[in-house]
């Protein structure tokens, strides 16, 4: 990247957390964080979109996790994932940065929630109705530093990553799956992307 990511750019953007609540990205990057855990858990049992986009996309997964570390000042990052996607963690281990490791998961419910996340990989407890952040902790999902950050990968200047992947699911040819990117967000002049 030639240029470095704000947190005024992923509002501009209308980059929101992708894992279902949809806060907005800019809030959290905003914050000091000691540690930026990916939650990379895929906790409800028929979900798959975590993984298939690490195959896929896990040098733009890395840069997205490093711009939401450079904008926090955090020292460390962690990527919380099932241990039982060996495939996925033989992909990432050679990618890490010095400052990131994975964290492998047990195969339980829920294990993507944010406190249970945070607790599993620091031994930290969020107080009640707190936050990561109460803990110097921030998390994402993979989708959302793929789209906050990861999205700038080969590009010259930056622009809004403006994705939202869908998974596919039913009966067809093994290895015919799909992955469609629907486009979601702003573009620098806060226009809507269709």
């Amino acid at each position: 990247m030639t240029s470095e990511l704000r947190p005024e750019q992923l509002r501009t953007w209308g980059v929101v957390g992708a894992g279902g609540a949809g806060f907005p990205t800019e809030v959290k990057c905003r914050a000091r964080a000691e540690i930026v855990i990916v939650n990379a858990a895929e906790c409800e049992p028929l979900l798959h979109k975590d993984k298939e986009l690490l195959r896929a996309f896990p040098d733009e997964m890395f840069a997205g996790l490093r711009a939401v570390m450079k904008m926090t000042g955090a020292i460390r990052g962690v990527i919380g994932i099932k241990e039982k996607y060996t495939d996925v963690i033989d992909i990432l281990h050679p990618l890490l940065p010095e400052n990131v490791a994975l964290h492998p998961l047990g195969d339980f419910y829920p294990a993507g929630d944010e406190f249970i996340l945070v607790h599993t990989v620091t031994g930290r407890i969020i107080p009640p109705g707190g936050l990561p952040i109460h803990v110097g902790c921030l998390v994402n999902n993979v989708e959302t530093l793929i789209n906050g950050g990861g999205g700038q990968k080969s590009r010259d200047t930056l622009r809004p990553a403006g994705n939202l992947f869908q998974r596919v699911h039913g009966t067809c040819r093994r290895g015919s799956h799909s992955r469609p990117r629907c486009p979601c967000g702003r573009d620098d002049d806060g226009r809507i992307l269709r």
